[in-house]
């Protein structure tokens, strides 16, 4: 399979070059320049944008510390205790700044010492948010018990924590998407939506109106939960097959994807599956709606690309503030003019210096989608 930036390209190349081409060859990803100008790929966007309602803000979350900020956030009710990985994270995130062109057995290395990290940080399968994970289904066998089961049949052994290296999704916010059933299901005491991303959520749709998109311009949305996917570098198979999020309550109301950690390759279909979709490389801080037409088509990840050492900061950003998490710099620190007078909602609100640093080494390793919705 596709697995890093290089052979993204070389197929695209190979595709192009050939006389006589499937309908479902793929020949061309917005993003990835290959036998395409940077006229072509605006117009291609465009296209989608005023056509379908799909809207692609580059470089939407630009500052790298925002973007650690919020993996950082979306991690913080699993209650992970670093104090036993703070060491080989500070030594993991060291390495890697200090050796920004590093070899790929430098950097298979690195992942190594990352998976081993992430496996030591376990998640308590007693923990209220273990219902909104992809253990949740699996913990639910223990606590259902057949009527006419006898009490002295064998039980299966209860597992008492899940490392973090086997998450796959993560629901933030007072609902839990259950994927089996394909419905949503209000959790008593789930801690409601970050502001932050409700802000942000809220910041792209104006965006998306303000280029011209019409479907949801009178609308009172109210983005009350978002559906986290992880795919893990290490493991290949990790991607999430084509499909509708057609199960909310009002499906003329966007959605608002964010791209964290490695770059992936996304699918936009249509409204069938026949379809040839439109491929689009995202990126660590890009930003999809999908709104209009493109609210109901079918869509999807069928690789992750590894981290690559070219320097992104010359892309423009499309987002109408620099800062969102403003309380911090650029390297993470808490300015002095916010320190002293941290508010209940500052503390809640703005990650610690360790939330940041594993956050740091976390999406080295993962892809992080962030899916914001109204349920």
């Amino acid at each position: 399979g596709i697995r890093t930036m290089q052979q993204l390209r070389s197929m695209l190349t190979k595709n192009c070059g050939l006389p006589k081409k499937s309908n479902e060859m793929i020949t061309r990803v917005l993003g990835c320049k290959v036998d395409t100008t940077d006229e072509e790929q605006d117009l291609q966007t465009t296209l989608l944008a005023e056509e379908h309602g799909a809207f692609i803000f580059r470089n939407f979350v630009p500052r790298k510390v925002d973007q650690l900020a919020l993996a950082a956030l979306a991690l913080r009710p699993l209650n992970l205790d670093y104090s036993s990985v703070t060491d080989a994270v500070n030594k993991c995130c060291a390495y890697h700044n200090s050796n920004l062109h590093s070899s790929k057995s430098q950097r298979k290395q690195q992942r190594k010492q990352i998976e081993n990290i992430k496996s030591q940080l376990k998640i308590q399968s007693d923990a209220s948010i273990i219902c909104q994970t992809n253990w949740g289904p699996q913990m639910l066998s223990y606590t259902q018990k057949a009527s006419d089961e006898a009490e002295s049949a064998p039980k299966k052994r209860k597992i008492d924590s899940f490392p973090l290296s086997k998450l796959r999704y993560l629901n933030l916010g007072a609902f839990n998407y259950n994927w089996g059933d394909r419905r949503y299901d209000l959790i008593s005491g789930a801690a409601v939506l970050n502001s932050r991303l409700v802000s942000l959520a809220q910041r792209a749709t104006s965006m998306a109106i303000q280029k011209g998109d019409k479907s949801h311009r009178d609308l009172n949305i109210d983005f009350n939960m978002a559906i986290c996917n992880f795919y893990h570098l290490q493991r290949p198979s990790d991607r999430l097959g084509g499909h509708q999020d057609n199960v909310e309550s009002n499906l003329s109301l966007p959605l608002v994807t964010i791209s964290l950690g490695a770059p992936g390759v996304f699918l936009l279909g249509r409204e069938s599956r026949g379809k040839l979709p439109t491929a689009i490389l995202l990126q660590a801080g890009d930003c999809m709606v999908l709104s209009g037409k493109s609210r109901g088509y079918f869509h999807g990840i069928p690789t992750i690309l590894e981290h690559e050492d070219d320097d992104t900061e010359g892309i423009p950003h499309e987002s109408e503030e620099k800062a969102l998490f403003q309380e911090l710099s650029d390297e993470g620190l808490l300015l002095e003019s916010t320190s002293d007078a941290a508010t209940e909602d500052t503390r809640d609100y703005v990650p610690t210096q360790v939330e940041l640093k594993f956050a740091e080494a976390f999406l080295s390793s993962v892809r992080m989608n962030m899916s914001i919705r109204q349920v």
